[in-house]
Parts: structure tokens; C-alpha cells; sequence
């Protein structure tokens, strides 16, 4: 693999990553509300979907070359706060890579020196100090996302809610772009756009 020779590093080719995406999509589409007694239910449902979802923003998002020290570093998926994936992230991301480089899921319970090796990182709504990551990592190509109300008012991304009773994203592509990164056409087409 030559990843200097390339502008941006490209997605994956593999067809797992399109499949996954549809799957994905119609589960999206589908989702139950949250109501009680399936609560426990739909939320560990929810949290399936957002881990699919993050492994997917590998294939459709593309970063700057730099990003690399070299060509077996890994892509870093890094969860910030509590981890309410448990199993699942580790599950989707099993043997998988982006243009060779091995896909790893790395878990931070502070705002550490390690949050901007991430290529992605996931904080968690519950994390006390979401806005000073983002602010740690502003023009750094790290994709951040989270599920918190107020994520976007602070330059976040991408953003899971819930709404009618289903799981939908918000992307915030200026954001997004002023860190270098370039988000497909084909998922911007499945979410909403925020507008700063």
C-alpha cells in the first residue's frame, strides 16, 4: 500500500462495507421507540446500530494522508466516557481494515494526549467535558460523534437521536471539513444537515 502516493486515504472497497450500510439503514429506519417495557431492549438495540454506524463512517468518511505514521498503524476508534457498546463495537470492527491498516477500538475516561491518535472518537453523552475534547482536537482530522442534545452547538460532527421513535444522525459538514475530512455524498444522503 502506498498511502503517500494517494491525496486522502480512500475507503475500503470491500462489499461488507455497502451491505452494512443498507442493513444499517433499514434498521435505522425501523427502530422501536424507546418505551417501557422494551426500554432495556431498544436501547441495547440502539447501541448495535451506533456501533455499525461507527465502523460505516470508516467507509464513508476520507481522511488527509498524514493521518499515519506509517502503513501498519492502526485506524483508531476511540470511545471517550462510559462505553455502552460493550461487545458490539469490537464485534463489527473484527478483522477489518481501512486501506490496511487494522481497525482497533482504543477506550479513554479523560481527556488524554491519546484522544488525537483517534481517527474517530465516539464521546459519550454522559462524558462530563465534551466540549473541551472537541476544543482539544479543533483542526485535527478526527471524526467526533456522540449522542449528546447540545453535541453540535459545540462543533461536534456527527450526532445520534432519536426521533419519532426512531435512531437518526445529524452531521455537521462544515465541521467536518475544517478538520480535513470529507464525508460521501451516500451518507449524506441518510442524515440530517446542521447548519452552524
Amino acid at each position: 500500500m502506498q498511502i503517500l502516493k494517494k491525496p486522502f486515504i480512500s475507503r475500503s472497497t470491500k462489499p461488507r462495507a455497502t451491505a452494512i450500510l443498507c442493513m444499517a439503514t433499514v434498521v435505522l429506519m425501523v427502530l422501536p421507540g424507546m418505551r417501557a417495557p422494551f426500554q432495556e431492549a431498544s436501547e441495547s438495540k440502539a447501541n448495535q446500530v451506533k456501533a455499525v454506524f461507527l465502523y460505516n463512517f470508516t467507509q464513508f468518511v476520507v481522511w488527509p494522508q498524514h493521518i499515519f505514521d506509517n502503513e501498519t498503524s492502526p485506524f483508531v476508534i476511540g470511545v471517550l466516557g462510559e462505553d455502552t457498546f460493550g461487545p458490539y463495537l469490537n464485534e463489527v470492527i473484527e478483522s477489518e481494515e481501512v486501506d490496511g491498516h487494522p481497525i482497533v477500538v482504543r477506550h479513554y475516561k479523560s481527556i488524554t494526549a491519546g484522544i488525537d491518535q483517534c481517527q474517530i472518537l465516539f464521546i459519550d453523552s454522559s462524558f462530563p467535558a465534551a466540549r473541551q475534547a472537541i476544543e482539544s482536537l479543533k483542526g485535527k482530522p478526527v471524526l467526533t460523534v456522540s449522542d449528546s442534545q447540545n453535541f453540535m452547538r459545540h462543533a461536534g460532527m456527527l450526532r445520534f437521536y432519536i426521533e419519532g421513535g426512531k435512531l437518526r444522525i445529524e452531521i455537521n459538514q462544515e465541521a467536518s471539513q475544517r478538520s480535513g475530512l470529507e464525508v460521501s455524498s451516500k451518507l449524506l444522503r441518510i442524515a440530517t444537515l446542521y447548519k452552524e
